[in-house]
């Protein structure tokens, strides 16, 4: 079992090339380093700061025990919170932090998200040993989505340059690139995709799993979120076929 693990922090660093097929990229999000272990019955949640998160997302919590259903997980991902337009702001994710005893009335205003982007450990079975690819394999096995714990996108097929695009176009914050043939201490790389910034700015994660998150403990903001990564992703394959 996967206890405490260490997230992956950024450093600078160089980008691959477009024909670079040795990454998978996902999109990185406004939000909250979520590490996650749930083991008898009982469910951890931590920042990258080793702060508990549990009394602040009560409605996490309880999803990641029904999805464990007995079973020993260990997770990687990020807790966001979206604005009307269904982007992650920070700002927003913020208004639930420090509150040990979120009202049913915050978690309606403020709904909360996890996106899960790697899975570390699983029935008593450390991942770590596995390739990015592997790992990858058995979270998409995983029953995801559940309730607001949701799946973060992975492409694999698509220019990096292409991603900035899309992700400046829709003001989400950055796109993570990842080795597929790497594992949770070797480097992956975070490039910033900002609308108001012309160039990409690279930095290498080392240490832990990458990924970021997004919201949505009501249907609706859950399906905003479904309803953008659909369109992103049609965006960008319609530009490679073009």
């Amino acid at each position: 079992m996967v206890r405490h693990p260490v997230p992956m922090l950024a450093t600078p660093g160089p980008a691959p090339a477009d024909d670079d097929t040795r990454y998978a990229y996902e999109c990185k999000y406004d939000g909250i380093r979520c590490l996650a272990w749930i083991s008898d019955g009982v469910c951890h949640m931590i920042s990258r700061n080793g702060n508990s998160l549990n009394a602040a997302f009560p409605e996490i919590s309880h999803a990641l025990l029904s999805l464990a259903a007995g079973r020993e997980l260990t997770l990687d991902g990020e807790l966001v919170a979206p604005d009307r337009g269904g982007v992650p702001r920070f700002s927003r994710i913020g208004r639930r932090l420090g509150v040990t005893r979120p009202s049913p009335a915050l978690i309606r205003a403020v709904p909360a998200c996890l996106y899960v982007f790697d899975l570390l450990g699983f029935g008593g079975r450390d991942l770590r040993t596995l390739t990015y690819l592997e790992r990858r394999e058995r979270l998409e096995r995983l029953g995801l989505p559940h309730g607001p714990v949701l799946l973060s996108p992975s492409y694999r097929d698509i220019p990096v340059s292409r991603m900035l695009a899309v992700a400046a176009e829709h003001d989400i914050e950055g796109v993570i690139g990842k080795r597929v043939d790497s594992y949770p201490d070797q480097a992956a790389y975070l490039f910033e995709g900002r609308a108001e910034r012309h160039y990409a700015e690279c930095r290498t994660l080392a240490e832990g799993a990458t990924g970021h998150g997004i919201p949505g403990n009501r249907p609706g903001h859950v399906n905003v979120m479904k309803t953008i990564h659909r369109f992103i992703a049609e965006r960008l394959r319609v530009d490679i076929v073009s």
